[in-house]
């Protein structure tokens, strides 16, 4: 064990993941790999179109399972764990932010982030209030009351994120983030991120675009359905 591994308990760890799917043909989808995230770090997943990103998307965001190995997410492993905890899970220690917003538009800004405290059974009351703190950390606390429409990608993108980080994730997984914005606002999101990591959250990136990839400490890159580590660069 590094250092480097000393210093932080691990989020995440993948040991011998695998999925497949049945065919004909059957599909190897991921082979199995290990690949350990610790609390704090800021990784990023590359890889061409099919190379098996969306399948380890699904099954760290507990969408999916895998067919051989274990995924410990907190010391769970989600693998053997019933749905019922699996959603949990997913609720609970995992905030997502997509390449779409999935905003709804006839809702506020505040109303849209308040909305993902619904499936973890929290007070009504304390919702807003988690709410306005989560905008307030992405910058976006003077238009709690605006509809989505009104704002620019970026910012629709930092409301995505504000929602993500209401209910205090264990893990950000973020699946292509920028990939709706110009390079102005992408340059935005990204630093708020960096803003998050330098905070301590837990952040996984999935991403075709080395400019995204670049601002990560460490880089994973899935060829072919197997996982290879690409480079590190330790904070």
């Amino acid at each position: 064990m590094t250092a480097y591994e000393v210093r932080r308990e691990p989020v995440l760890r993948l040991i011998g993941l695998g999925r497949h799917f049945p065919g004909p043909p059957p599909v190897q989808a991921l082979y199995p790999s290990d690949l350990a995230v610790f609390a704090g770090e800021y990784l990023a997943v590359t890889g061409p179109s099919g190379s098996g990103k969306s399948t380890l998307l699904h099954i760290l965001g507990l969408l999916d399972r895998p067919t051989s190995g274990q995924y410990l997410l907190d010391g769970d492993d989600t693998a053997r764990l019933p749905e019922r905890d699996r959603s949990s899970l997913r609720a609970n220690r995992i905030g997502f932010v997509f390449q779409s917003f999935h905003l709804l538009p006839h809702r506020s800004v505040v109303e849209n982030v308040a909305l993902a405290m619904l499936y973890n059974r929290s007070r009504r009351s304390s919702r807003r209030p988690a709410a306005e703190a989560a905008l307030r950390q992405v910058g976006l606390d003077h238009r709690l009351d605006a509809r989505p429409t009104t704002l620019s990608g970026g910012e629709r993108q930092r409301v995505a994120i504000a929602r993500a980080l209401v209910n205090s994730p264990s893990l950000l997984l973020c699946d292509e983030p920028t990939g709706n914005l110009d390079s102005t606002n992408s340059r935005s999101v990204l630093d708020h991120l960096g803003e998050l990591s330098a905070n301590g959250y837990t952040i996984i990136v999935i991403t075709h675009d080395p400019s995204v990839a670049a601002r990560a400490e460490r880089v994973v890159e899935i060829r072919d359905g197997r996982l290879v580590e690409t480079g590190a660069a330790i904070r």
